[in-house]
């Protein structure tokens, strides 16, 4: 009898770690159908360490502010495809993650779109306070269909915000720049963006590496 249930325990601890190892998602790995998963928290310099390699290979020494904006702004349109993601932003350690992904990918939803181009939008401009970046958490109507959950960039120049959304200027209908430092604060961007109800913000800090 204690050689029978000897055995049926050890039957039941392998279901258990069979269960327990199914239940682990791969990290940096898209799955069948183009979904990319979440994946372990990317670390600060890491994060900027890509991000500057990329801005060095985009912008020139000369560019000003707003030329960098606008270069890496096209640059995440022509270099960035779309796949779908399982989860959201919930914190900056989710932010860098997204960031990172796209980087390496060339591919994200729209929350690896805003977390990618604010990373690189903070890198460029430094650690000036002139400029504040920030990744938006909220929703849209922009890609007419109702509203639904979306993420963008908004950055604050000479006291004003601005939005720069390159996901929705990439794939909704007729937006070549249209979403590239929209004013804030104009009806027709806050009726995109649901009037910035229940938006979730989180503000992005420079890395010296």
């Amino acid at each position: 009898m204690k050689r029978i249930r000897h055995h049926l325990n050890r039957i039941f601890l392998l279901f258990v770690l069979f269960f327990a190892a199914a239940l682990v998602v791969p990290s940096d790995v898209p799955a069948s159908g183009g979904t990319i998963l979440a994946q372990a928290a990317t670390s600060k310099a890491t994060v900027a360490k890509k991000a500057n390699s990329i801005i060095s290979s985009v912008v020139e020494e000369e560019d000003t502010a707003l030329e960098q904006l606008e270069k890496l702004f096209v640059y995440a349109e022509k270099k960035w495809g779309y796949s779908r993601s399982t989860t959201t932003i919930t914190s900056l350690g989710t932010a860098r993650t997204f960031a990172y992904s796209i980087y390496k990918n060339k591919a994200g939803s729209c929350y690896h779109f805003a977390a990618g181009y604010a990373y690189l939008a903070r890198q460029a401009l430094g650690s000036s306070k002139k400029y504040t970046v920030r990744i938006a958490v909220g929703q849209t109507n922009g890609f007419g269909n109702g509203l639904q959950a979306h993420a963008w960039v908004e950055i604050k120049i000479n006291g004003t915000w601005y939005v720069f959304d390159p996901n929705l200027d990439k794939f909704a209908e007729n937006s070549s720049l249209k979403y590239y430092m929209a004013k804030r604060s104009k009806s027709s961007v806050k009726k995109v963006y649901n009037k910035y109800k229940n938006v979730k913000y989180y503000t992005m800090a420079y890395k010296k590496i």
